[in-house]
C-alpha cells in the first residue's frame, strides 16, 4: 500500500491512506509517498528530490456590504459594515472604511460608525488588506455603497394672531 505525507503542514495536509489533500494556507505544499517492500517488490520512496511540490496561491476573498442603515441629517454613530469570506480567524486582513463624500458624511475607518454632516449622497468604500493567505480586495467605484440623506422639512406654523382693528398698522404677525 502507498502511504502519503506532507512535509509542509502549515500549507497542506494529506490523508496518509487516500491521498486526499486539505489546503491550509498559501505557499508550497510538499508531498511525499512511500510503499513498503513485499514479496515481489522492493520498497520505494518519493521524497527529497522525488517529492511532489504544488504551489498553493492566495485566495481572493469576497467582500460584501451589510444592509445599510437609514440615515437622516444629524445622525451619528449608526454603523455600516462589510463582511468578508476571509475572516481574521482564517488569516484575512483588517477591513477599513472610507467616505468619498466627506462634506456629506464621514465614517470611522475601523468601526464603520457614520456621522451625517449634510443632505446629499453619502458614498462609502471598504477594503481588506493583503495577508499571507489572501489578496487585497475593495468595495469601491461601482461596488461602493450610496446612502441618500434627505433634506429636513422644517415645521412652520403661524403664531397667535394679534387682534387688529382698522388703523392698526404696527402690529406684527409671525411664524415659527
Amino acid at each position: 500500500a502507498v502511504t502519503y505525507a506532507s512535509t509542509s503542514p502549515a500549507i497542506c495536509s494529506i490523508d496518509a491512506n487516500t491521498g486526499v489533500i486539505d489546503v491550509l494556507g498559501a505557499g508550497d505544499c510538499v508531498l511525499t509517498a512511500s510503499q513498503t517492500s513485499s514479496t515481489n517488490f522492493n520498497a520505494v520512496d518519493l521524497n527529497g528530490s522525488n517529492s511532489k511540490m504544488i504551489t498553493v496561491g492566495k485566495a481572493t476573498p469576497t467582500l460584501t456590504w451589510d444592509t445599510s442603515p437609514s440615515l437622516a441629517l444629524g445622525d451619528t454613530g449608526k454603523i455600516q459594515t462589510a463582511n468578508s469570506t476571509a475572516t481574521a480567524a482564517l488569516g484575512g486582513g483588517a477591513i477599513t472604511y472610507a467616505s468619498t463624500t466627506q462634506s456629506i458624511c464621514t465614517i470611522d475607518p475601523t468601526t464603520g460608525a457614520i456621522a451625517v454632516l449634510s443632505a446629499g449622497n453619502c458614498v462609502l468604500t471598504a477594503s481588506q488588506a493583503d495577508s499571507a493567505n489572501y489578496n487585497a480586495v475593495s468595495l469601491s467605484g461601482t461596488n461602493s455603497i450610496t446612502i441618500t440623506i434627505g433634506k429636513i422639512t422644517p415645521s412652520l406654523s403661524w403664531d397667535a394672531s394679534p387682534s387688529l382693528a382698522l388703523g392698526d398698522n404696527s402690529k406684527a404677525q409671525t411664524a415659527t
